[in-house]
């Protein structure tokens, strides 16, 4: 892992969030009318899953780099 790998890592990251946010919106939009209750909780779903998704990616990746200080491992340079 190097630097390149973190710039990638938070573009994606970023893409993410952002997907995090527009479902999320709508959800809310879904919530406000009677023609579009039948996706809503899929897009709470999937809105959540991308959340989940990027915290548990970056949780992992700082436990590896906490564990490469650590033991060096030399997997970050």
């Amino acid at each position: 892992m190097n630097y390149q790998f973190f710039g990638t890592a938070g573009i994606c990251s970023g893409v993410l969030l952002v997907a995090t946010v527009v479902f999320f919106i709508l959800y809310g939009v879904g919530c406000d009318y009677w023609w579009y209750y039948k996706t809503t909780n899929l897009m709470r779903i999937i809105g959540l899953s991308c959340f989940l998704l990027t915290v548990t990616f970056w949780l992992v990746l700082g436990i590896l780099c906490v564990l490469d200080y650590l033991w060096g491992w030399e997997l970050v340079r």
